[in-house]
């Protein structure tokens, strides 16, 4: 029996189907026997008649457009039962559906009822527009819905989603954010809320994920990937198998891979809602926006009125809408009209009480919403002829802010009772905890503290409309009402016992973790405790570092910061020292090498301490390599590896000894040099257990080995840091050791092996989303050369030569440069051919960018033109591959490349 995944559906497939025959008719009359007439219907039977009776209207609301075709290859059952998507957000008779008068119906519903949208036809008509554009062009599109608190931004965008979802045109994943982040909050718990496994195991997530995922590639490894988005293994957690993200372009393409399943059923809607508290999510917005062929419209809110408390995710937006499938929608308050309407559709005042509310709340349907509730809260309303109004006796008291309702509203909640201050308590501990609010952490902190819960508390909570059920738990309507409780807790002094209260409750129930490290420090920062706070912070800013978080690493550090200022640290502190090099370390990692050296040039204006002077040489070594300057870098590092000896720093001598072996091997070609200096660095990181450095040195010295052509042993280095990596799940890590294991197989001459080893690479890089496939695809290429495939190798050369157009540093571009120089002697392009020499003759030597690749690269077009004759081109490109040599070393093989220089110089003066 066919199942359809939504109402909608079912019913256009009922609407699709040819009319019976008279035939047909006749035979089904004479098989079924007539039922009884009957004259009552229960609300199953009500609601089946009400489905069935659809044709008209529903063809109405799907419009005269063609349909939206699903794509033609489809892995998901059940694809092309969706619907088109109709040309119109709008019902057939043209009005909405409003919430109903509730007159005669009884003013305890109110809490629970939909907020009513009025208004608003311009924003939902932008986005609806933007949807069918998604779903028609298969391109991903962002809005942004820009206004201040209050002005119904995220209203907007859950009603055009629950459209969408209603008429079947849409996918729905939902990320919340707030300033104070907790479980239910993020990118991990939108997927956690869509896999219907919020708040379970990690084996858990595991098995539903991999029972509701496709195992077919490239999706076969893509429930592993989002496991530990949604629930991240432990700082201890060693399981083989498993996934450990290097950067957050890796998470946000396993995020992409499954939108990509997800959306060839139906479009996407991602509602990202309060992105000013979600750096994260404004990174998963921008990396969609560059994805092919991705059904998805991500809509976000954006509170504008905070803007300036949070520069990060304000940066990130802007740059989004720049993007030409990027738009801002502007939410501004109300108009007047429309906000009469609201006040009337909440309950249906009277004309001049409703009046009295639409002039006093101006255009902020949050402060209406929540004034009419305070009413109905204190029942002081009645019927009257044309609605209702105020009880005979009644003040319409209208308040200053919506602070003053809030609090008000907190005050009519928690009563006067016996049990009033525990309930106040208790809302204000839930507060301290965030806007979504975990049950189980909510109860064990009032334990703790010995507040006691009402069982009402919540059920009363949720009825008033000031709490929404959630997954875990609750949260708050709106932030400024948990901000309310905060000012509730500040002004009774209470609001460092709280968070200190949340701190020791998180100890207890889940230890002192990496992944909860920000979340404690917050507490601990709030409570007081500038110095347990601080080592906390330190912790969550090596762990977003080792996740490539580096936007979160920027925040994280301005939090530290700022406790340091509260705790009158001065300026050439080494604690104030440390928050500079972090931001240093950052910006080297994000390839910003012009803001890493302001920075490093800050910190040593101020520095006084040792330690950190000796690691500002470090990292100005690091520098110098990351931009070329190999000679420079070696220096630096070997100077800094003195000092940090000096001061018993052995990571620090290590890491500065891994600097000065990638400097030696890439720069003064001494490769001997580098495997001592790599292998002392081994012998360091082995005694401190340093399993991520031991994977990275024996990977250096799998590739010092194949420089010196000692390609068994090279092997086993590159394979013992294969295992390091799969052991701790370091795909990047694999994919650098398969890429490897692909150039010896190379120098060896098995180049199907080669070929082999790379394509396991490239399949690991593009999983990840990862830049470094420029580098498989090099490698590739080269394979093509060695091959005698010139045609496709300059094919892919070409193409990298377009991705890698103004990009900063020449690693790679060096390589196609040189790569295209046989490509281009095969076909006999010689004015071409000459230009391309003078492209290489920018990585020369003396720029301290030696390789012997590039010289036996050039060499083989020399011999290519010397062979037809291009003795011009032949002696540019050899002069090209001696100059390589020489600085490599290799006097073997520079003598035999001058000797074919004399010789053609000779050949050419006879």
């Amino acid at each position: 029996m066919r199942r359809f995944v939504r109402a909608a559906d079912a019913i256009w497939a009922l609407l699709e189907l040819d009319p019976p025959d008279e035939d047909e008719v006749s035979a089904r009359d004479t098989l079924i026997e007539p039922l009884a007439p009957s004259t009552t219907h229960d609300e199953a039977t009500l609601t089946t008649l009400a489905l069935l009776d659809v044709e008209d209207a529903d063809r109405a609301a799907y419009g005269s457009s063609e349909p939206i075709r699903d794509p033609p290859t489809c892995p998901i059952p059940g694809a092309g039962d969706a619907p088109p998507i109709p040309s119109s957000y709008e019902r057939p008779e043209g009005g909405e559906m409003n919430a109903p008068n509730l007159v005669g119906v009884g003013l305890g519903l109110y809490g629970l009822r939909p907020v009513p949208l009025v208004g608003r036809h311009r924003e939902r008509r932008l986005i609806w527009d933007m949807l069918r554009d998604v779903a028609m062009r298969g391109r991903p599109a962002l809005t942004v819905l820009r206004g201040g608190t209050g002005q119904g931004k995220s209203r907007i965008a859950e009603w055009i989603a629950e459209r969408a979802h209603e008429l079947g045109s849409a996918t729905v994943l939902h990320a919340q954010h707030a300033s104070i982040a907790s479980a239910g909050h993020g990118l991990g718990a939108m997927l956690a809320r869509h896999f219907h496994c919020l708040g379970v195991g990690r084996d858990a997530v595991l098995r539903q994920l991999r029972d509701q995922l496709t195992d077919e590639p490239p999706f076969d490894q893509l429930a592993v990937a989002l496991t530990e988005i949604i629930h991240p293994r432990t700082s201890e957690g060693s399981e083989r198998g498993g996934v450990r993200f290097s950067n957050m372009d890796e998470r946000y393409t396993a995020i992409g891979q499954l939108f990509d399943q997800l959306s060839h059923f139906r479009p996407l809607i991602v509602l990202l809602d309060d992105v000013q508290w979600g750096a994260d999510a404004l990174g998963l917005a921008e990396h969609l926006l560059e994805r092919r062929d991705t059904r998805v419209l991500v809509v976000a809110t954006f509170q504008t009125d905070v803007a300036d408390e949070r520069p990060v995710e304000a940066d990130r937006v802007a740059r989004l809408l720049e993007h030409p499938r990027a738009t801002a929608i502007d939410v501004p308050p109300l108009g007047p009209d429309e906000h009469r309407d609201l006040v009337h559709h909440l309950l249906g005042l009277e004309g001049e009480l409703a009046e009295q509310v639409a002039a006093r709340t101006a255009g902020s349907p949050l402060f209406a919403v929540q004034l009419v509730g305070d009413w109905v809260r204190r029942g002081v309303l009645e019927m009257g002829k044309d609605g209702f109004r105020l009880r005979a006796g009644e003040r319409a008291e209208l308040p200053d802010s919506l602070h003053t309702l809030w609090k008000a509203r907190v005050d009519q909640l928690v009563g006067t009772g016996q049990g009033s201050e525990h309930a106040r308590r208790a809302l204000e501990l839930a507060a301290a905890l965030g806007d979504l609010v975990d049950q189980r952490e909510w109860e064990a902190l009032c334990e703790a503290t010995g507040v006691a819960i009402d069982d009402d508390l919540v059920g009363r909570l949720l009825e008033s409309g000031l709490g929404r059920r959630e997954a875990m738990g609750w949260s708050f309507c709106h932030g400024m009402f948990r901000e309310s409780l905060e000012r509730s807790a500040s002004a009774a002094a209470r609001t460092t016992e709280h968070h200190r209260a949340c701190a020791a409750m998180l100890r207890a129930r889940h230890g002192e973790t990496d992944e909860l490290a920000e979340r404690l420090g917050r507490h601990l920062h709030l409570g007081g405790e500038l110095a347990e706070a601080q080592a906390f912070y330190e912790q969550a800013i090596r762990y977003r570092f080792e996740r490539g978080d580096f936007d979160r690493v920027k925040q994280v550090v301005g939090l530290r910061s700022k406790l340091l200022d509260e705790g009158g640290v001065a300026p050439d502190d080494p604690r104030r020292i440390r928050g500079m090099l972090w931001m240093v370390e950052m910006q080297l990692a994000r390839g910003d090498y012009a803001a890493a050296r302001r920075e490093l040039r800050r910190a040593e204006t101020v520095s006084r301490d040792h330690a950190d002077l000796a690691t500002i040489c470090q990292l100005h070594a690091e520098l110098r390599w990351a931009q070329g300057d190999m000679h420079q870098a070696e220096q630096l590092a070997e100077d800094a590896r003195l000092q940090l000896e000096a001061l018993n720093d052995p990571r620090g001598a290590a890491d500065c000894r891994q600097i000065a072996a990638k400097s030696m091997l890439e720069g003064s070609g001494d490769a001997r040099k580098a495997l001592e200096q790599a292998r002392a660095a081994r012998r360091a990181y082995e005694s401190l257990s340093d399993r991520n450095r031991l994977a990275d040195c024996d990977y250096l010295e799998a590739k010092i080995l194949t420089e010196l052509g000692e390609f068994e042993a090279a092997a086993a280095a590159c394979i013992a840091a294969q295992d390091h990596h799969h052991a701790m799940g370091h795909r990047l890590g694999l994919a650098k050791c398969a890429n490897q294991l692909g150039e010896i197989a190379r120098l060896l001459g098995r180049l199907e092996d080669a070929e082999r080893h790379y394509l396991r690479s490239l399949e690991l890089l593009e999983a990840m989303g990862s830049d470094q496939v420029v580098g498989l695809r090099l490698n590739l290429a080269l394979v093509l050369i060695e091959r005698q495939r010139y045609r496709r190798a300059r094919e892919e050369l070409e193409r990298l030569r377009e991705r890698l157009e103004g990009r900063v540093g020449g690693r790679a571009m060096a390589y196609v440069d040189y790569a295209l120089l046989p490509c281009l002697a095969s076909e006999q392009e010689w004015l071409a051919l000459g230009l391309q020499i003078d492209r290489a003759k920018q990585w020369v030597p003396e720029t301290g960018r030696v390789d012997k690749d590039h010289a036996a690269l050039a060499e083989r077009a020399a011999t290519m033109a010397e062979t037809m004759g291009e003795r011009d081109r032949a002696m540019d490109l050899l002069q090209l591959a001696l100059e390589h040599w020489e600085a490599l070393g290799k006097t073997d093989r520079a003598d035999l490349t001058r000797r074919r220089l004399e010789a053609l110089e000779l050949a050419w003066s006879r």
